[in-house]
This record gives structure tokens, sequence and C-alpha cells, in this order.
């Protein structure tokens, strides 16, 4: 689901291309239908269609990079997900910085993976769901690294989150 309202901050096409290149509502349906072949397909003729916007090719990278971590290639997410992450546009840093989160997770690169949730805590507002489930992921990545005093107090953190979220548990 977060996939598709990424999807809609995207207007009409992808950029400045001819008539052949793939529109936004090609690649949101590809998704849709959980065909990510197609989908990749269609990033690969937006970029092919010419010069766009900065900010284009930083979406396109954004796409790129969730199709790549569904298709289970880490890795190759990480390239275009910290592309994303580090490009400036606030609006898709946390779109970004989730994805980027779980994808340096699952290459285990624990310190990167932290520094990311901090920024992601800075970013997210405080008593929001992903603030609270940011901050449960910090707590798993502090406590692979032995830090456990740190990791209670992140655990704390994001319980007070989920509660004042209404998601937490109830006392």
């Amino acid at each position: 689901m977060a996939f598709l309202n990424l999807m809609k901050s995207f207007t009409g096409r992808a950029g400045k291309h001819d008539g052949t290149a793939a529109s936004i509502d090609q690649i949101e349906k590809a998704m849709a239908d959980g065909d990510t072949q197609r989908a990749m397909s269609l990033v690969s003729e937006a970029r092919a269609g010419g010069r766009m916007e900065r900010r284009t090719e930083v979406r396109l990278d954004l796409v790129e990079g969730t199709i790549l971590l569904k298709q289970g290639k880490p890795r190759e997410a990480c390239e275009h997900l910290r592309e994303v992450w580090e490009s400036g546009f606030d609006d898709l840093a946390v779109e970004a910085g989730m994805a980027y989160l779980q994808c340096l997770t699952e290459c285990q690169s624990h310190q990167e993976a932290l520094r990311v949730c901090g920024r992601l805590v800075e970013l997210l507002a405080s008593g929001s769901v992903r603030h609270g489930e940011v901050q449960v992921t910090a707590a798993g990545l502090l406590l692979k690294t032995g830090e456990t005093g740190q990791a209670e107090e992140k655990m704390r953190a994001a319980i007070r989150s989920l509660e004042s979220a209404g998601d937490g548990p109830e006392w």
C-alpha cells in the first residue's frame, strides 16, 4: 500500500518523453497487479525516454528500489534507495528511508541502519505507528550489536509511541 501512496505523488507521465514512454499509471497498475517484471520494464522504458527532471529520476529510483526489494534483491535495492534517501527530497525521504532501512537490515548493515533509524525518528511524528516501528527496528539492531541498555530504551520509546498512536498494548 505504501508503494501505491508513493505512486500517487507522481503526476502525469514519468518525465518529458516521447509517446512510447511508460506512464506512471501503467507502472502503478503493474505493481497493483503484482507484476514486478512488467513494472521494472516500464521503469526502464521511462528512463530510456530521454531527459527528465531530477525529481522524476529520484522517484524512478524509489520505484526501482522498491521493486528490487520485493523481488528479494536487497543489495541491488540498497543502491537505488540510498540515492533517494540522500537526494534531499524530504517528501520522499520517509518512504525511501523505510525501504532503505529494510534493505540495510536484510544485508546486515547494522551501523548504517541505525543511522537511518535516527534520521527517520527525526522525520516522523512522535506518536505515529511508523515512529514506533522505527523505534522497534532500532531496538532490534541495538540488540544485535550488543547494546542492550540502549535497546531497552528504544523499546520503551516504541511502546510510548505506539500507545499514543492507539496501536499499543493496553496495560
